[in-house]
């Protein structure tokens, strides 16, 4: 069930349909990230839970984390043709290494952003 999301409580399955977001239409447009989409995925194929699968793509996300190289981070920065878009990438992702840090107890960071490291330059 979901309350709060949509600011009404209905399934899942309900919220997350293709054409329908929280009810409303959504255009082609529309951008839906990546967990969304897997929940989406999750609840069109029936699964009654979504604890372990979630879970377990956490685990494996927060695996990815722990074991990325600032090299990993300069070849994703470097998929981006705008440099602005570069710095704004980098910049959320120290964010996004942060809140891993602090909440998830990861303690990689490839920004390489503690005393006396060299950090990533000009992303």
């Amino acid at each position: 069930m979901c309350q709060g999301l949509c600011g009404n409580t209905t399934t899942y399955a309900r919220l997350f349909r293709q054409s329908k977001v929280c009810g409303r239409p959504v255009s082609k447009q529309a951008r839906v990230h990546f967990l969304t989409a897997y929940l989406e995925y999750l609840y069109d194929q029936g699964i009654k839970s979504e604890y372990y699968y979630v879970g377990d793509a956490s685990r494996y996300l927060r695996f990815l984390i722990q074991n990325s190289r600032p090299e990993d981070i300069q070849a994703f920065l470097s998929t981006s043709s705008s440099a602005a878009y570069r710095r704004r990438l980098a910049m959320t992702l120290k964010k996004f290494y942060a809140f891993a840090a602090e909440r998830l107890d990861v303690t990689n960071d490839p920004f390489m952003t503690q005393p006396g490291a060299t950090p990533i330059d000009n992303p």
